[in-house]
């Protein structure tokens, strides 16, 4: 397996999370590192989330 295919197994992974239970946990972290690593993943299944939306074809701006 490539390291590519492995990025996009951890990344289809993470997209399955709850944002809200994500969010929690992140923020609630000690280590400033876990910490920054979880609002990282946050904000990019936000991302991709907010992209399907807007990629509907019936998504009005």
């Amino acid at each position: 397996m490539t390291d590519k295919n492995i990025l996009d197994n951890l990344l289809d992974e993470v997209e399955k999370l709850d944002l809200n239970e994500l969010l929690d946990i992140s923020c609630n972290q000690d280590d400033e590192l876990k910490k920054n690593v979880g609002i990282a993943l946050y904000t990019y299944i936000l991302g991709k989330r907010q992209e399907k939306v807007i990629n509907n074809k019936d998504f009005i701006l």
